[in-house]
């Protein structure tokens, strides 16, 4: 393409422009002569190499303050963010035009939480261990009537609640978000919940065949409980996941002859 056309291709785009910004910026690199905008276009280049931007994006996040364990997870925010918005303006018919206010405006959201010390949980998207109903706190369950033992489905779902938590208390600890003295308090509160909650629920319970009913009972209240740790309130799939670990050491249980189940 000739020199001359290629400005006319982009006065174009000046003209067919909604934004004042674009026109601006356009204005300006066509109010260059001829010869410095030549040499200015020269120097233009396109960065096809996917490794490199993301390090760049990365390198980029890292230069807003965003400490080293939180880059990742800023990264992959943007990402999907940006995907999913582009993919939704794309099927509209939209253009895809963004300014740095735009992208201020709608992904600073990212950069907040990253700076705020508030604990990111991630979903547990791993492979789920074999013999899922062999686990110790499924046993316990089962043993009470609150899941069938051929219910793969919901013991499948009950397993993910406690992978996902302590896969996110091991990522935690490792990137150093939260210390061993936390996680240890955290687990001796949701002991104490469960401890209080057992002995009021089995007082005067002395009839064997009374102990599922009761278990139940024991059981459905510390489902509702939710968690703190580090001062942040878990969600109850967390918090119910920390109290199926607990019954799976087993530290905790349902029945009153629950610590049959230690080994």
């Amino acid at each position: 393409m000739k020199f001359e056309d290629f400005k006319k291709k982009i006065e174009e785009f000046s003209n067919s422009s909604k934004s004042e910004t674009i026109k601006s910026y356009i204005n300006d690199v066509l109010s260059l002569t001829e010869e410095v905008l030549e040499n200015y276009l020269k120097k233009i280049f396109f960065e096809l190499n996917v490794d490199d931007i993301i390090f760049k994006c990365k390198e980029a996040i890292r230069a807003d303050k965003i400490v080293d364990s939180k880059i990742d997870q800023v990264f992959s925010g943007l990402d999907s963010s940006i995907r999913e918005d582009n993919f939704v303006k794309i099927r509209n018919g939209y253009k895809i035009n963004v300014s740095f206010d735009d992208f201020y405006l709608r992904y600073r959201r990212h950069y907040d939480l990253a700076r705020n010390g508030v604990l990111t949980i991630s979903e547990y998207e791993s492979a789920l261990p074999d013999k899922l109903h062999k686990q110790i706190f499924i046993e316990q369950l089962v043993e009470i009537n609150d899941v069938s033992i051929d219910d793969f489905e919901e013991i499948a779902r009950l397993t993910v609640f406690k992978l996902k938590l302590k896969s996110n208390i091991n990522i935690w600890l490792q990137q150093g978000e939260i210390t061993s003295n936390e996680i240890s308090d955290f687990k001796k509160d949701a002991v104490e919940q469960w401890r209080n909650k057992y002995k009021s629920s089995y007082r005067g319970v002395t009839d064997e065949k009374d102990y599922n009913n009761t278990a139940l009972k024991v059981l459905d209240s510390i489902r509702e409980k939710n968690l703190i740790l580090c001062q942040q309130p878990m969600d109850t799939s967390m918090s119910n996941g920390a109290f199926y670990d607990l019954s799976d050491s087993p530290v905790i249980g349902w029945r009153k002859d629950w610590e049959k189940y230690k080994k």
